[in-house]
């Protein structure tokens, strides 16, 4: 007589928390750039009022992964519409709910830069609200990679 040994799911429960830990879908940042009195950053909710201000066309929105290492990489960037808005797709591992840090960056000519460097917020409940003045704009970060291969 052959004896079965029951094994307790554990590839089923291994699965369900692959899934609930969000390696399976894309998080994405939705937000508005918009003028005001000064420059900011921040993630609010969809009913923050300041969303609605005044919006700036044509601002690249950029995202990178390891800001403060050698491995720093932009993981996504995008251009706002006429209204302001922008999403960017972040397909990296751990996005939105491991304990990291992101910078995230805005540029327009004509415009002072702003950038911040945060954790991303879990879920997609929040907007990133982008806050820009009229100034000089800083020049694009160069890659880490390009500066260690140039001074090499």
């Amino acid at each position: 007589m052959r004896v079965r040994a029951r094994v307790p799911g554990w590839r089923l429960i291994s699965v369900a928390c692959l899934a609930a830990a969000g390696g399976c879908r894309t998080y994405v940042i939705q937000g508005t750039v918009v003028q005001g009195p000064f420059g900011d950053m921040a993630f609010v909710r969809p009913d923050d009022p300041r969303l609605d201000d005044p919006p700036i066309a044509n601002v690249r929105v950029t995202v990178d992964r390891d800001p403060d290492s050698l491995g720093r990489r932009q993981v996504g960037t995008r251009i706002t519409d006429a209204r302001g808005w922008f999403e960017i797709p972040v397909g990296e591992f751990g996005a939105g709910w491991m304990d990291e840090q992101w910078l995230l960056r805005a540029f327009k000519n004509g415009y002072q830069t702003v950038s911040t460097t945060r954790r991303l917020p879990r879920g997609s409940d929040r907007r990133l609200l982008i806050i820009m003045t009229p100034g000089h704009a800083e020049a694009a970060p160069e890659d880490l990679q390009e500066q260690y291969e140039r001074f090499r």
